[in-house]
């Protein structure tokens, strides 16, 4: 659990395949360790969620599966926030893939066209296959 101005700042994080991470990020963990919670990603925790990803990525893990099922709200800070990281992890030759964003917050990303810069999927497994792909652009013949 991280402290941001908003409250507590829930992250978990998993590997799913070779070097291609999940992150989910929630307002609380549950007994059990699961993150819960619904989360808005605003000016009050923009700077803890940026310090979690960069720990991250600066760790090495540079594939990262953005699961945003449980943040409902975004505002610009929040919006900067996930640019921030996207920005991060392509300068290390990463890739972050944006999984299950609420209605309105997609709409934040197509109404801005930061869609066409970050991609977004609708499950783990397309996701995955995003990165492999993209990956797959990057290397040369």
């Amino acid at each position: 659990m991280f402290e941001s101005k908003n409250g507590p700042v829930a992250v978990e994080m998993s590997l799913l395949r070779d070097d291609i991470y999940k992150i989910v990020v929630a307002k609380e963990k549950d007994e059990e360790g699961k993150v819960s919670g619904n989360f808005e990603l605003d000016i009050y925790n923009e700077d803890s969620f940026n310090e979690i990803v960069s720990t991250l990525i600066d760790s090495g893990k540079i594939n990262i599966v953005l699961d945003m099922t449980y943040i409902l709200f975004m505002d610009s800070s929040g919006l900067w926030a996930i640019f921030d990281v996207w920005k991060k992890a392509a300068k290390e030759n990463g890739i972050v893939v944006l999984m299950n964003p609420q209605k309105d917050v997609k709409r934040v990303f197509f109404s801005t066209k930061l869609s066409d810069e970050i991609m977004i999927s609708n499950s783990e497994n397309e996701a995955i296959n995003l990165i492999l792909e993209k990956r797959n652009q990057k290397t040369p013949l």
